[in-house]
């Protein structure tokens, strides 16, 4: 006996089917969590853009690709380093280990490259610094404007209590660099 004429012959059967489907499929829609990546997931990566206009990709390689992940290659925890270099700049895309603490793996990543100079070979004069570098972390989040509002709020008192720790502990220079980069990415 084929499917159509079961369902022929046996109308209420098909129909009883028919609504334990969809019944499973309405308590699972409303019990079951679904989350498109876990809270506890961050992704091991992060890119680096530094964009270098108007040349050629063998000189974006050994002006900005090469000292980038030369620099890049102390960071702690690395699994893989990779370098693109293009006519419009040079990308290095890089993986971590596993369990790698991103917050702490981010903050090496932009210390490394604001070492990034050109270094004159002879001499060891610092020819140029990079103008700009662009820091891609391996996730994005948006959320509505009330909420970005009130964590600015808690970070800049965060900040203030922060500083006065150091303060209170005659650490000068750590309260005036927390300050001014927690200040220049509250302005971001």
């Amino acid at each position: 006996m084929s499917l159509p004429e079961f369902s022929v012959r046996r109308p209420v059967t098909v129909l009883m089917i028919l609504a334990v489907i969809v019944i499973f499929g309405l308590v699972a829609y409303f019990r079951l969590p679904l989350k498109m990546v876990p809270d506890d997931f961050t992704a091991p990566f992060m890119h680096v853009y530094v964009p270098y206009p108007s040349s050629t990709p063998v000189e974006v390689m050994n002006q900005i690709a090469i000292p980038v992940e030369d620099e890049l290659a102390t960071v702690s925890n690395i699994k893989t380093l990779n370098s693109n270099s293009s006519t419009r700049g040079a990308g290095v895309f890089i993986e971590f280990n596993q369990g790698t603490d991103m917050n702490v793996a981010y903050q090496e990543v932009t210390d490394r490259v604001e070492r990034v100079r050109k270094i004159h070979s002879v001499t060891g004069e610092t020819l140029e610094e990079l103008d700009s570098c662009i820091i891609y972390p391996a996730k994005h989040f948006v959320m509505p404007q009330t909420k970005i509002d009130a964590a600015l709020v808690a970070i800049r008192e965060e900040m203030e209590e922060q500083i006065k720790v150091f303060e209170q502990q005659n650490r000068l220079i750590e309260a005036q660099r927390i300050k001014m980069r927690t200040e220049y990415d509250l302005e971001m």
